[in-house]
């Protein structure tokens, strides 16, 4: 595509977009646009104000249409994770054990009975898990069946359990509840928004951003 578009002339193409495919992501309309694609995220945040779309992870669909798996090859530039993911890092390297079981064609993490069977054999001291959307009720949420099933094993399995929830993952639910905010020990976070945080505040869940990660290390 070539030329130029004012802002409204792209929100408005974003729509005539997601009519015929009914599902866009952020990278695609990034590379579309040729803009970055915090400018396309602000885009579609506006737009679903409107009620024009709902945003999902990595990008986003029509209203009336379900939420559904984003293959990582389709979430964006993987330095855009960076951030949220210093923030959740181990100190030190981590021994990696294999599960087993059916290896998911587009997530390639593994999934059912070997894989519930093998870690009902493990406590974990800490448990990293991300989600594809935290309603505004609290509702952690996820794309795939197989992952909610992971994820209600894995929780009652570990000391600590840490959730990490990207900005655009707030106030906006996937098709499968995984439980409530209040199930997780601390929910790290690169949101800024001061609801979000004092939603957090007053569930009393600890809460790693990078302000506060700033103001422990000096």
């Amino acid at each position: 595509m070539t030329g130029t578009y004012f802002i409204e002339e792209r929100r408005q193409r974003i729509l005539e977009l997601l009519q015929a495919q009914e599902r866009v992501t952020v990278k695609q309309l990034s590379s579309l646009f040729a803009v970055t694609e915090d400018a396309i995220r602000k885009d579609l945040r506006y737009l679903e104000s409107l009620r024009r779309l709902k945003r999902t992870y990595g990008g986003a669909v029509l209203p009336s249409a379900p939420a559904s798996f984003v293959p990582y090859a389709d979430r964006g530039d993987a330095l855009a994770k960076l951030p949220i993911a210093r923030l959740a890092a181990l100190a030190r390297k981590a021994k990696v054990i294999q599960t087993g079981g059916i290896v998911h064609g587009e997530d390639e993490a593994c999934y059912g009975f070997h894989a519930l069977a093998a870690l009902q054999h493990y406590n974990f001291d800490k448990c990293f898990m991300r989600t594809s959307g935290v309603g505004a009720d609290g509702t952690v949420t996820t794309s795939l069946p197989e992952t909610l099933e992971l994820k209600r094993t894995l929780l009652p399995l570990a000391k600590q359990s840490i959730l990490l929830v990207a900005e655009e993952q707030w106030n906006r639910k996937d098709r499968f509840n995984v439980g409530h905010l209040d199930e997780w020990s601390v929910v790290v976070t690169d949101s800024a928004d001061e609801q979000v945080l004092g939603r957090l505040q007053q569930l009393e869940i600890r809460t790693v951003t990078p302000k506060a990660a700033a103001g422990s290390a000096s």
